[in-house]
């Protein structure tokens, strides 16, 4: 009696699941994260940009080149400015350096692997605004802040690599290439006042800015890089 054929098998295997997933059905769901959030974007348009290029697969760059004008659209005020998410339609919260340097890259690297200029000319309009919404006039690099951002205790810098990377060495990453591409050795010079923001942190925990090691290296060479 316990002797089946895989098509039976099988067959039992599916009523039950479908039983299963009724009964789960009936549940109470859980509640669904369902914002757009501007910095994290930025890391998958990159993702998908680099993926496309180097896989030459145009599936890839087409959802990066999606993501990149919905992100335009709805997260980008008409100043220029940009939020940090979006749920529902509605676009809010002032957007953190870090939204901005991951939104940047991934525009540079949809320039890189398409060719189109209007991906490099958003990335320069973003990048002269974040420098004039977070740029550290004292002592070089970003705050984590805009100028106008709600009242805080300190308005913070961080230069520590985590689960993403750190707004201000994807940000000086982006002058960099910027300053490179756009013949704009200003921003080189900006690029190399964020690493000596840090130098202090550099000499005793270089392993906690790995991105930022990458920039130093650029830096260092004959011509960067």
């Amino acid at each position: 009696t316990h002797e089946l054929t895989v098509e039976q098998l099988v067959e039992r295997l599916n009523r039950g699941h479908a039983k299963l997933f009724a009964a789960r059905e009936q549940r109470p769901r859980p509640l669904t994260d369902r914002k757009v959030l501007t910095g994290w974007n930025g890391l998958m348009i990159r993702g998908l940009a680099d993926a496309g290029r180097l896989l030459e697969n145009p599936k890839y760059l087409e959802a990066a080149e999606q993501a990149a004008d919905f992100a335009l659209k709805n997260l980008r005020t008409d100043d220029g400015r940009l939020y940090r998410t979006w749920t529902d339609g509605q676009a809010k919260l002032n957007a953190y350096v870090s939204d901005y340097a991951f939104l940047i890259d991934g525009l540079i690297a949809l320039h890189e692997a398409t060719g189109d200029t209007r991906w490099l000319d958003a990335a320069t309009a973003l990048n002269d605004r974040q420098l004039e919404l977070f740029w550290d006039e004292a002592n070089g690099g970003f705050f984590f802040t805009s100028d106008d951002h709600e009242s805080l205790l300190a308005r913070i810098k961080n230069p520590v690599d985590a689960a993403e990377p750190a707004g201000n060495s994807v940000a000086a990453a982006n002058l960099l290439y910027l300053g490179k591409k756009l013949n704009r050795p200003e921003l080189i010079e900006k690029a190399r006042q964020t690493v000596q923001s840090v130098s202090g942190l550099l000499e005793v925990s270089p392993a906690v800015a790995p991105r930022l090691a990458i920039v130093i290296g650029q830096l260092s060479a004959p011509k960067p890089e």
